[in-house]
C-alpha cells in the first residue's frame, strides 16, 4: 500500500467513525465561548472552533498530533487511529448524555415554574 492509498483509508476511517463530531463533544465540555473551545482528555489537548469559513478539530498528545480536520470533518489532516478512538467516543457518548439528563432537569424545572405561576388558587 502507498502513502496515497493510507492517506485515503485513514481520511475514510475518520469520516466513516464520525470522530469530528465526537472530538467537538468533548471540547465543548472544556473551556472556551460559541466559537472556540477547548479540553483535556485523557492527557490529551482537545480543540475545536466552530463559526463560518473557520472551523477546525484537533486532538494532540503531547507533541503527537493524532487527528486534525478542518469543515466538520470533511478535509481530514492527519488521523492516527488506536485504542484512543474507543475510548474518546465512549467519553463524547457519556459526556452527551450528561448533557441529555441535565436539559431535560432544566426542562422539568421550568415547566413545573409554568405550572406554578398558571395553577389554580383558592383563598
Amino acid at each position: 500500500m502507498d502513502a496515497k492509498q493510507i492517506q485515503q483509508q485513514a481520511q475514510g476511517q475518520a469520516k466513516g467513525l464520525n470522530i469530528d463530531e465526537y472530538i467537538r463533544i468533548i471540547a465543548k465540555s472544556g473551556t472556551g465561548d460559541n466559537y472556540n473551545y477547548a479540553a483535556t482528555w485523557e492527557g490529551c489537548r482537545i480543540r475545536a472552533t466552530f463559526g463560518a469559513g473557520t472551523n477546525s478539530a484537533s486532538v494532540m498528545k503531547d507533541q503527537t498530533k493524532l487527528y486534525s480536520a478542518s469543515d466538520y470533518g470533511q478535509y481530514v489532516d492527519s488521523f492516527r487511529f488506536g485504542p484512543w478512538v474507543d475510548r474518546l467516543i465512549a467519553s463524547a457518548k457519556q459526556i452527551e448524555e450528561e448533557n441529555k439528563r441535565q436539559k431535560a432537569a432544566q426542562d422539568a424545572t421550568k415547566d413545573q415554574a409554568i405550572i406554578e405561576a398558571f395553577s389554580l388558587v383558592v383563598f
